[in-house]
């Protein structure tokens, strides 16, 4: 057994007015190889740490419930695109869409294979 270490991290900025959308994604499909080998044989947690007020108004983070259990959507592995286009694939069952406020602080953990985006700050 080997100590939890992170593979990835990132800060998402959304300017109001200005800050885009994240179409439907999941993570693992991005992973690197050495980072994709751990965590097929580990498994992984992703976590989102709101540094502000988050929530639909502003493009706040959304998660579609349950698309962790049919697998991984292998049309975007290694195609991530932030245009939007991949959200016209409809890979992805939105019927369990869930986009929480978060207040700073607060933190969302899910599975790395759960389907999830933004949409622009509108605010």
């Amino acid at each position: 057994v080997s100590s939890p270490q992170c593979v990835v991290d990132q800060v998402n900025l959304k300017t109001p007015r200005v800050g885009t959308g994240f179409p439907w994604h999941q993570d693992a499909s991005f992973l690197k190889p050495v980072a994709r080998g751990k965590f097929e044989v580990n498994g992984g947690v992703n976590a989102v740490i709101a540094l502000d007020r988050s929530d639909p108004g502003n493009g706040g983070f959304a998660v579609l419930g349950r698309t962790h259990l049919a697998g991984e959507a292998r049309e975007l592995r290694d195609a991530y695109d932030t245009s939007g286009a991949s959200d016209e694939l409809n890979l992805f069952d939105e019927t369990y869409h869930i986009c929480e406020t978060l207040n700073p602080g607060d933190g969302i953990f899910f599975h790395p294979m759960l389907a999830h985006g933004s949409g622009a700050n509108a605010s």
